[in-house]
């Protein structure tokens, strides 16, 4: 069924709006006329870390009230939240840093207010993979952001193995105490081919590392490395390239087996497997009978 927004249009029901705001990356010279506006005036500010977002609206020299939001938060968080856009409240969704429901949790509370007919509105601003990939010198017309690769060591290799054949860029996150390890394993998949490793972006030590693969393991295995981290990897050769359309089913076929795990993860603390189902779909945007089918073992095309 197709829905339609007409983000400044008043509301039949006198629903208020959700905001989706941008913020600062590292810098606050960044921020923008229209995300203080913004901020200034909507009823409450929905942040991630309401410590880390408080010092933002000091700077700013706004009183704008702040509800914790983030993955940990209990569902009435986010119910509390649409009852307020319903009433007619305005709210800014924020996160720690950069866009909102970018490898982060908003996009619960967004998908829940499509779904209610609450306009949703972006309020667009800084963002830390792209901002790296368009000084990155990599190529930038076709990319894949991957936000961070699995905890575990035999996840993160299957993923890579993956991925290790298409033709984008890739981007990535990875925090420094796992940048050694991540960078090893990946020399061991990809081989040499050319990266960046872009720390601090739009702060006062931001550095970027430009090289191969190889280079950056060398430099990370002689220096410490701190700070917010992106890594970006160049496409896969013409010579070692497949068809895209190979890799990206494989690749979907890898996110299913993610997301059977977090239903039988939820199966194990005793959530029926109708309800685990429903859960999962809701969080990832994944279509529950397809996840079902999935669980038995089943492909969509059965």
């Amino acid at each position: 069924m197709l829905h339609e927004q007409k983000s400044f249009a008043p509301h039949p029901q006198g629903y208020g709006r959700l905001y989706v705001v941008a913020t600062p990356i590292g810098n606050l010279q960044d921020i923008s006329d229209r995300v203080r506006t913004v901020l200034g005036t909507v009823t409450i500010v929905a942040a991630e870390d309401t410590r880390q977002t408080q010092k933002l609206l000091n700077h700013l020299r706004l009183t704008t009230p702040l509800i914790s939001f983030h993955m940990h938060s209990p569902p009435a968080v986010k119910s509390k939240l649409v009852e307020r856009l319903k009433a007619g409240d305005d709210v800014a969704l924020v996160s720690d840093a950069g866009t909102p429901a970018i490898s982060d949790p908003g996009y619960a509370l967004i998908e829940k207010c499509t779904q209610e007919g609450i306009a949703v509105i972006p309020v667009p601003g800084a963002n830390a993979a792209l901002t790296a990939l368009v000084a990155s010198g990599l190529p930038t017309d076709h990319f894949l952001f991957l936000g961070f690769l699995p905890r575990t060591a035999s996840k993160k290799e299957e993923q890579l193995r993956a991925l290790r054949h298409l033709p984008y860029t890739l981007i990535l996150y990875e925090a420094p105490h796992r940048l050694k390890e991540t960078l090893h394993l990946i020399v061991q998949i990809f081989g040499e081919r050319k990266a960046v490793l872009a720390r601090e972006l739009t702060k006062v030590h931001e550095h970027f590392l430009r090289g191969t693969l190889h280079d950056l393991l060398d430099y990370v295995e002689q220096h410490e490395v701190r700070g917010e981290l992106t890594l970006l990897i160049a496409p896969a050769p013409p010579a070692e390239s497949r068809e895209p359309w190979r890799e990206e089913n494989a690749y979907k076929k890898h996110l299913m087996k993610e997301l059977v795990a977090e239903v039988e993860a939820l199966r194990g603390l005793g959530i029926r497997l109708k309800e685990a189902v429903r859960i999962v779909g809701r969080l990832t945007g994944t279509d529950p009978k397809m996840l079902y089918r999935a669980y038995h073992g089943k492909t969509s095309e059965d």
